[in-house]
Formats: C-alpha cells, sequence, structure tokens
C-alpha cells in the first residue's frame, strides 16, 4: 500500500539485499498500537510488532525486486501507514506486475507458513501458535485487502493498469469511482460484522478518493500528455501531435496547455514541418524556461546559428538552475542525426553543459 505521509520523528536508514531502506519510528508505534488492540500480552505486543514488520518489508520486497527485473532502482519507506516502495514510471503491462508483486509474496510466505504447520512439522507450543496466527494474518488477512481496488491499495494500482490498457483516456477516473463503490461496500460489511476498526478505515478511503474526483481530469490529461512526449521520443510525431491536440481539446490548465501546444511544436519540427512549427512556437509567447530552448532549436533549423546558439546558451543556463516544466530536452532526440545544423547545436549544448 502506498499512502504517503509526511516523515514524523527519527528515521533508521539502512540497505537490504542493496536496496535503500527507511524505517521511521511511526511504523513501529502504529504497529505496537495495533498488537495492543488484540488484547496481547507485552511480550506478544513485541512477537506482534517483530514478525508484522519482517512481514511488511517483506511484502515491500517484492515491490521492489519486481523493480529490478525491469531495470528501475527502487527505494522503500516504512511509515505510520504501513509501507511503500518508489521506483521509476512503467508501463501499464510492468506496472501491473509490480503493483501484484507485493501481496503475492505475502500470499506466499503465508501459504508455506501454512503449510509447514498443516503438515505438523512446528512445536505445539502456545508462542508458536500465536506466531502462526500473526503470520497468516499478516500476509493472508492484509494481502487480501490490500488487493480491493481501493486507493491506494495495491488493487486499485492493479485496476487501474488494467483499465489503461482497455480505457486509456478515462481510467484514471475510473479506477476513482472503483475505489468509492468497493470502499463504502467494504465499509458497510466490516460494520456489520462488528469490525469497527476495518469499517472506518474503509469510509476513510472511501473519502480520500471522493476528493480525489476533482483531480482526476488533471492527471489524466498529464498523464496523456507524457504519453504523448514518449511517442515523440520514439519518432511517432504524427501520434505525438494527436495526444497533444487532445489535451488541449479538453479542460487544461493553462499550463497544461502551453505543454501541449509546445509538444505540437517539437512534433512537426522532428517531421520536417517547419511552418506547423512556428505556427505552435507563436502561439506559446514567453514565460516558460523549455520554450527558450525550443526556440533556439527552430532558429538552428532555419539557419540562423548565430541567433541560435545564443538563445541555447541562455535557455540551458536557466534550465540548469530550475526544472523544466516538461521534458524539452527528450523532444530533441528525434532530430539527432537528421539535419547537420541541429547535430552542431546538440554538440555546442553539451560543451556548455
Amino acid at each position: 500500500m502506498a499512502l504517503s505521509t509526511p516523515t514524523i520523528g527519527p528515521a533508521l536508514e539502512f540497505r537490504l539485499l542493496g536496496i535503500p531502506f527507511r524505517l521511521e519510528l511511526p511504523f513501529l508505534i502504529v504497529l505496537g498500537a495495533l498488537g495492543y488492540a488484540g488484547g496481547r500480552s507485552a511480550v506478544a505486543v513485541v512477537e506482534w510488532i517483530v514478525l508484522g514488520g519482517a512481514s511488511i518489508a517483506a511484502h515491500e520486497l517484492g515491490h521492489a525486486v519486481a523493480f529490478r527485473a525491469f531495470g528501475v532502482a527502487p527505494r522503500i519507506r516504512l511509515h505510520g501507514w504501513g509501507g511503500e516502495t518508489h521506483g521509476a514510471a512503467l508501463t501499464p503491462a510492468r506496472d501491473l506486475v509490480v503493483s501484484a508483486a507485493g501481496p503475492v509474496t505475502g500470499l506466499a510466505i503465508g501459504a508455506v507458513v501454512g503449510l509447514v504447520a498443516t503438515l505438523g512439522l512446528l512445536p505445539d507450543t502456545p508462542q508458536m501458535e500465536r506466531w502462526v496466527g500473526a503470520l497468516l494474518w499478516i500476509n493472508v488477512g492484509w494481502s487480501a485487502i490490500n488487493l480491493l481496488p481501493i486507493r491506494p491499495l495495491d488493487g486499485s494500482a492493479i485496476a487501474r493498469s488494467v483499465l489503461t490498457k482497455l480505457v486509456p483516456s478515462r481510467a484514471v477516473r475510473l479506477s476513482i469511482w472503483l475505489s468509492i463503490v468497493v470502499a463504502l461496500g467494504v465499509g458497510a460489511a466490516s460494520l456489520a460484522a462488528g469490525q469497527v476498526y476495518l469499517a472506518l478505515f474503509a469510509l476513510y478511503l472511501g473519502i480520500r478518493s471522493w476528493q480525489e474526483r476533482a483531480a482526476a481530469r488533471v492527471e489524466t490529461l498529464e498523464r496523456r500528455l507524457w504519453d504523448g512526449w514518449l511517442l515523440l521520443e520514439r519518432r511517432h510525431d504524427e501520434e505525438a501531435i494527436g495526444v497533444a491536440q487532445g489535451v488541449l481539446d479538453g479542460r487544461a490548465s493553462p499550463e497544461v496547455r502551453h505543454q501541449a501546444i509546445e509538444l505540437i511544436a517539437w512534433a512537426s519540427l522532428a517531421r520536417g514541418d517547419t511552418d506547423a512549427g512556428r505556427a505552435a512556437i507563436a502561439r506559446l509567447g514567453d514565460g516558460l524556461l523549455g520554450s527558450d530552448l525550443l526556440k533556439a532549436t527552430a532558429r538552428v533549423l532555419a539557419g540562423d546559428d548565430a541567433t541560435g546558439f545564443a538563445r541555447a546558451v541562455r535557455a540551458w543556463r536557466l534550465l540548469s538552475l530550475e526544472r523544466p516544466p516538461t521534458p524539452a530536452p527528450v523532444g530533441v532526440t528525434p532530430f539527432v542525426g537528421r539535419e547537420a545544423e541541429l547535430r552542431r547545436l546538440l554538440s555546442f549544448l553539451d560543451e556548455v553543459t
């Protein structure tokens, strides 16, 4: 589960299997509170913290190993709401695998523990019975809950990956509505079963999902715009322009519209349509730093090396101080090897950096 929270209190940082971990104090406090709420003795609470912490860490390692399999360096944070594993953005199919890897790891641990206990390979003592019960509940019970399509549980990430493949333009909004409906259902069922804590937790996540509805449209447009930049990088210029135009047709914010126009300009120049590129540049005006590098590129392609180089130096120095609002340097990639003028520009930019 990835429910981000601010860092509170001291934290222990270490590496396990080469993966960076950050263990925060609230993680242990919340685990202890859950153990105490279950009516356990002081010793049993300590056991619960150790077994719960190890199980959650294993869950996050499942995500991390999946990230590594796709060439992404992960990092893990254990905080008051559980754990989260960070890594670079992936394709929907790979994101599905990474999201599922955590719960699958927990279910696998639970299956092994259950099998060993069933075969009678463990000591028949009250302490061992507590350990087995805790491991089964944490790894099987929590993993099953985590697979529910409620944001921000792993099940919701899996659902969004599937929806992205089926209906990419509506995936985020549909995943939010699915989250709201399922959260209400789980909350009602939990309340009927006397599971007040689970009911309140489901209600809280449902309210969060409801509040995310307004941001869903913006997130969808930003995701589509990023897909357009990736299409441009792969030299699918026409498709990139189509994506950018679709973003402009939506109710995008001024900043997102600016980025979409910039994408149209890069893609137009990439396919050799300088008139369309200049028309898009004229719509940009001034203000965003990424546009300066675009305009410099257009100048060089038009044969105005002196002005283009001067503008490129100014833009590149500014970009080194402030992160560009769009991946404008990525837009240069399709030009490499196509025009001698742009090769000179890129070589020059490499020198000044």
